[in-house]
């Protein structure tokens, strides 16, 4: 006798279309989607003499099989047994594959009992098969046409959908899955799934709905094609790549950087967690990107598209488009054809600062002109294109001229004319204007402003430059030079400027890579010396903030291993490391947290203006003392620290001391470098390789779970949050620290280098 093995299924295990038990021609059925071969199969070992499995010809008398010598012993995933006996067919049914082909299901009988099926080919659980017909055979199919169930959810499985509603079951590997036709349910499950959901059912307004399970899935309808079916598409967790296809479907990218395509239809976009891009396609979208720094793009049609919280880069493109950019930083992009866009900036701030942006830097057919109708809101037109605006902080033009007018805001604003002979007029607010290339011309209007110059500027003229002392020694006007560098490429100080004079007998300051900037009714002996134009704005030295040394103030950058700083407790300390991290503008560009901030000059006690990093803390009199970061000062909308918008590239220096300590720098108390994971982490290989043969504990927190305090001991003063540096906080430390004796040396201007 021959030894036959296979596994197979218990009526349970089986869903019938409208529920119940039995089938008949036209009912349909699906394995249940959970199903596993390792947890819901059971093992037909058969004995037979011969090699058919043979049926009961009588449909209405049980025990009455073909075949005397026919045996099976049935077990259960555990390996109990569950019947044994002579076998026989009960009843056979021919179900429709998904391909077109037929599959028999054999019903086994024992002892008058069902005791499972077995079938002639693979049947995929979740997916619905039709019943093409019922018999009652004798003869029964040969044992090698059998097949034995074997899907395992945890191999990575081809899984495919058949015509009708499938409900299909990835698992914890890699799989792909072809839902086919029918409103299917996917789950892709565990895993990096390839997902193709197919065209839905007979009603486009029911798609299929799609689960991507964790992992970094692709999820597409079918590769080339869009299917005009309303579906509802999830990433879930992991890196997905989703198309919708058309139709108006409903997509939700969920944790992680998800980028997803809207297509054709009328779409609900959502970016969920993390740094998204979605690209919203034909029709009129509605996109939000929720969490994270996404970049998002309406493309055509009429879209509403909403950031949600982080600092996100978001494009109308055609049509007329709402444009929201909900919390944090936001960057608004348009470019040719725009068409009539509404943006609302946003004003909430829950990690970096509130600094919204419109960028017509891509804008190639016309110039724009953009005017302010009151503090943070107007309009831009350019041509037949036009954007109404508020709650936005800033400005970029296009490549062109440009008018861009600010006079009518109360606030201040980032005015930036990009390419061409532009026009800018600033407002009643402290200002920040950069003329970009081209020959332009800059009106400051009124409060302290800042114009920002830069290498390849060209030959611009300030209008109303405002000379008048602001209280501190420098003007109420000022002026960004930091963009400009000499013939050797370092950046320029007072020194490199040439004093002369135009037609009309006003200054004009020329610079050595021939960028010149011309004062309006400034005359040239107001500015011929170099602390007159230090008091401008521009750098008497060649870079770097000074620090109290016992020698005297020695600017940062002089400063090596061994020199000594005197700290706040009165001891002189060695630098243990001077660490240097550039960035270039792209760098800040792409990341606001990174640009510097500028302190003003008697804000905290500094006798010129003080920049920093964001993330550097400041000392201040609250309590016992406390450490206030640089960025929060700038967020707090006190006005004696700015973030540098116009800064095109910065040089941070870091002074590790054998104990965190307070330092001098400028006069105000800062903190010297505090070495925490993330802070080191963010060094160059070299800068970071220099700071561990320094102090070679310091890999204990970069490579264990080791807390810095462990290894190099507390922070000087605790750290202030950003709920707690308010506008009035911010005045009456101010006021404090301007109290604070002077020390240092800071009062005169040597320096030591």
């Amino acid at each position: 006798m021959a030894t036959f093995v296979f596994k197979g299924y218990y009526g349970e295990d089986f869903l019938v279309e409208g529920g119940g038990s039995t089938v008949s021609v036209g009912s349909r059925l699906m394995v249940d989607p959970a199903w596993d071969v390792d947890t819901s199969s059971r093992t037909f070992s058969f004995t037979d003499d011969d090699s058919h499995l043979s049926g009961d010809s009588d449909p209405y008398a049980d025990e009455s099989g073909n075949d005397p010598n026919q045996y099976v012993t049935v077990t259960g995933p555990d390996g109990a047994v569950i019947a044994s006996g002579k076998v026989y067919i009960e009843s056979a049914a021919t179900l429709a594959g998904p391909d077109g082909s037929s599959i028999e299901l054999y019903v086994l009988e024992v002892n008058g009992v069902i005791v499972g099926e077995i079938t002639s080919a693979p049947l995929q659980p979740g997916v619905t098969y039709e019943v093409t017909a019922v018999t009652n055979t004798s003869t029964g199919p040969t044992y090698n046409s059998l097949f034995s169930a074997n899907y395992d959810p945890d191999d990575p499985n081809y899984i495919r959908g058949g015509v009708y509603a499938d409900s299909l079951q990835g698992g914890a590997l890699n799989d792909t899955i072809s839902a086919g036709a029918g409103a299917d349910t996917i789950d892709g499950g565990d895993g990096n799934d390839v997902i193709y959901y197919g065209t839905g059912g007979s009603d486009p307004s029911k798609g299929d709905l799609v689960h991507g399970g964790s992992g970094s899935d692709v999820i597409d309808d079918a590769s080339g094609v869009e299917y005009d079916f309303n579906d509802t598409l999830y990433g879930d967790a992991g890196d997905d790549t989703i198309w919708a296809g058309g139709g108006d479907d409903h997509v939700d990218g969920g944790a992680d950087n998800d980028l997803i395509f809207g297509e054709s239809g009328n779409d609900t976009l959502l970016g969920g967690a993390g740094d998204d891009t979605i690209r919203g396609g034909g029709g009129n979208d509605s996109i939000l990107g929720e969490g994270g720094a996404d970049s998002l793009h309406g493309d055509a049609g009429d879209d509403t598209v909403s950031g949600g919280d982080g600092a996100d880069t978001i494009w109308g493109d055609g049509g007329n488009d709402l444009l929201s950019g909900g919390a944090d930083d936001d960057r608004f992009l348009f470019a040719d054809s725009w068409g009539i866009d509404v943006v609302l900036g946003g004003e909430t701030v829950t990690n970096g600062t509130d600094f919204d942006l419109l960028d017509f830097s891509a804008v190639t057919t016309s110039g724009i002109t953009a005017i302010y109708g009151g503090s943070e809101s107007g309009s831009v037109t350019a041509g037949a294109e036009r954007v109404d605006f508020s709650e936005i902080e800033g400005i970029t033009g296009s490549a062109l001229s440009d008018r861009l007018d600010a006079s009518a805001s109360g606030a201040g604003v980032y005015l930036d004319g990009g390419g061409g002979d532009d026009t800018i007029t600033g407002g009643a607010g402290d200002d920040i204007i950069v003329g970009g290339t081209g020959d332009d011309t800059l009106w400051s209007g009124e409060g302290g402003d800042t114009l920002v110059f830069a290498d390849g500027g060209g030959a611009d003229k300030i209008a109303d430059f405002d000379m008048s002392d602001d209280g501190s020694g420098f003007t109420t006007d000022q002026l960004d030079v930091t963009g400009l560098t000499d013939a050797a490429g370092a950046p320029v100080n007072a020194w490199d400027v040439t004093v002369g004079t135009d037609a009309s007998g006003n200054a004009v300051l020329s610079f050595p890579n021939g960028e010149s900037v011309t004062l309006i009714g400034v005359a040239p002996q107001e500015v011929s010396t170099a602390p007159q134009l230090h008091a401008m704005g521009i750098p008497c030295f060649l870079e770097g903030t000074r620090i109290a040394t016992p020698r005297g103030p020695c600017l940062v950058e002089a400063l090596r291993s061994g020199d000594l700083v005197l700290t706040r407790d009165g001891s002189a300390q060695p630098v243990l490391w001077h660490g240097v991290r550039v960035l270039s503008a792209n760098q800040l560009r792409h990341d606001s947290r990174l640009r510097p901030v500028e302190i003003r000059a008697g804000a905290f006690g500094n006798t010129r203006p003080l920049r920093l990093s964001g993330q550097h803390c400041l000392y201040i009199t609250e309590g016992s003392g406390a450490l206030v970061r640089a960025r929060h000062l700038a967020a707090s909308g006190w006005g004696g620290a700015r973030v540098m918008q116009g800064r095109r590239r910065a040089r941070y220096h870091h002074l590790l001391l054998p104990r965190h300590s307070l330092v001098q720098a400028e006069g105000a108390w800062v903190e010297s470098f505090w070495p925490g994971r993330q802070a080191m982490r963010a060094l160059p290989r070299d800068q970071l390789s220099a700071l561990l043969r320094a102090y070679p504990r310091l890999t204990l927190v970069l490579w264990t779970s080791a807390e810095v305090e462990s290894v190099y001991g507390p922070s000087a003063y605790p750290r202030m949050t950003l709920s707690k540096v308010s506008r009035e906080m911010c005045r009456k430390w101010s006021l404090l620290a301007r109290e604070m004796p002077q020390s240092g040396g800071f009062s005169g201007g040597s320096v030591l280098r």
